[in-house]
């Protein structure tokens, strides 16, 4: 389990009264982590932040929560594609005697990634969040990988309006 933070980026709740945290387990819990399914190439889902709780949301004190993510993403190297898809170009212009069109050539990469994902290494990270009052302190430093974590959690809310915070205002 990891303790602290490495590096975190804050956002303020916008009317965080309102927001309904006593129906927040039962929500997260609807959205639970997993492998993604075949055709997907990436699922995010909740999980317990604290190992060997059973409890999505757990609280810390009155208005603080910590909430974990985890994303996991199949691993289809571009590399590997394309040697694939050169090979099935190739087939193809032997059987049809034809270089294969636009639309043919996105049928087959479509193809050779379906098949692809079948056997691709899923790579899982996860991110911690705590809720304090008004405030969200999210565990990265990345904003993109931040909207995937507000993103999951407006999913679950059903809305989340919040306002990211620049350094000079977290005091």
């Amino acid at each position: 389990m990891k303790i602290g933070f490495k590096g975190f980026m804050v956002y303020r709740i916008k009317n965080h009264t309102e927001l309904p945290w006593k129906e927040l387990p039962e929500r997260l819990a609807a959205l639970p982590a997993g492998d993604p399914a075949i055709g997907q190439m990436q699922r995010s889902g909740f999980l317990p932040a604290i190992d060997g709780n059973d409890e999505m949301l757990t609280t810390l004190g009155k208005d603080q929560y910590a909430i974990a993510l985890e994303t996991a993403l199949r691993i289809v190297p571009n590399k590997i594609v394309k040697r694939e898809l050169a090979q099935r170009e190739y087939r193809w212009e032997q059987t049809y005697n034809k270089a294969p069109t636009k639309a043919e050539r996105a049928a087959l990469k479509v193809d050779v990634i379906t098949e692809l994902m079948e056997n691709a290494l899923i790579d899982y990270s996860r991110m911690l969040a705590i809720v304090s009052g008004p405030y969200i302190y999210i565990d990265t430093t990345s904003a993109k990988k931040a909207e995937l974590f507000l993103g999951a959690l407006r999913r679950c809310f059903g809305s989340l309006p919040v306002i990211p915070l620049p350094y000079r205002d977290w005091e």
